[in-house]
């Protein structure tokens, strides 16, 4: 089965997001309210299935993604320009919307042992 993939991005392919602290300013870590915000906003999420308009691409087969005149103006999750996907802001919504669900998921193991020990 062949696949095919278009990326998007705003960098060059060898200049994908600096990482590094060297080339950051203002770092600030997220809190929990700011990974539950950002949760939030993934779990909300309209997916959809649809077919590139010809001339945009030459890609024609069934995709999957979401519309970025579905989300907020200031998404992290669209260039400033807001035509195309940020996958760095994309992958990093979803890492924060992991950490925010795993919180709850040990909370909940948490209160299962008390109870647990209750009912002994």
């Amino acid at each position: 089965e062949n696949a095919t993939f278009m990326l998007c991005s705003d960098h060059q392919i060898d200049q994908c997001p600096v990482s590094s602290a060297k080339a950051k300013e203002e770092i600030k870590y997220l809190n929990e309210a700011d990974r539950q915000k950002l949760a939030a906003g993934i779990l909300g999420l309209k997916l959809t299935n649809y077919k590139y308009k010809p001339g945009f691409t030459t890609e024609r087969d069934q995709q999957l993604g979401f519309i970025i005149e579905d989300l907020p103006a200031a998404s992290p999750l669209v260039n400033g320009r807001r035509e195309h996907v940020n996958l760095y802001g994309y992958i990093s919504s979803v890492v924060a919307t992991v950490q925010a669900q795993d919180k709850t998921i040990q909370e909940l193991k948490q209160e299962i042992e008390q109870l647990k020990r209750r009912i002994k």
